[in-house]
């Protein structure tokens, strides 16, 4: 008799067990779903943002026009460089299309990588600069920070870096 209760019991422990984890899976699919959704909204929202600054800043109301670039270089290495100092090197950008260049955000990877960038779109054939003020901070040994910008060409981001061999004073 008690091994027909305890089987009894076994049998709805592992049915509600089954039904539990299904749930479970359930829910950890609905989260995930719902955690897509929010990177692919957020992507169409930067987008969107990235289509209105191009089309503000070139007085454009409907396609936006899409170009090319090219750096002088896509990194810059200071070698061995001081701990808490500022270090500043340029790089070049050349509209090799035939639109004009809009960047629309240019952003340091922390704090102590800060761009300063051409405001005013580059017209075809023309130059501009992106000027990088890096101050090493903690841990010293090799450090590399990243600069991305987001501009009106088929791949609206690219990333050029800044790098060196943070030593004490």
């Amino acid at each position: 008799m008690h091994y027909r209760i305890i089987a009894f019991c076994l049998i709805l422990l592992t049915i509600s067990s089954c039904v539990s984890k299904k749930k479970y899976n359930e829910l950890g699919q609905y989260y995930e779903n719902v955690e897509n959704d929010l990177k692919k909204a957020r992507k169409e929202i930067a987008d969107l943002k990235h289509e209105l600054a191009v089309k503000n800043k070139l007085g454009v109301e409907k396609v936006i026009p899409i170009t090319t670039y090219k750096f002088n270089k896509l990194e810059h290495d200071f070698g061995s460089i001081a701990l808490g100092y500022e270090y500043t090197t340029t790089f070049t950008v050349t509209n090799t299309g035939t639109e004009k260049l809009v960047f629309t955000n240019v952003r340091g990877s922390c704090t102590c990588t800060v761009p300063e960038y051409s405001k005013e779109p580059i017209e075809p054939g023309k130059t501009g600069t992106i000027k990088v003020k890096f101050t090493p901070g903690m841990p010293l040994g090799e450090q590399i920070k990243y600069v991305t910008i987001t501009a009106n060409t088929k791949r609206k981001i690219a990333v050029i870096s800044v790098k060196g061999n943070v030593r004490k004073n």
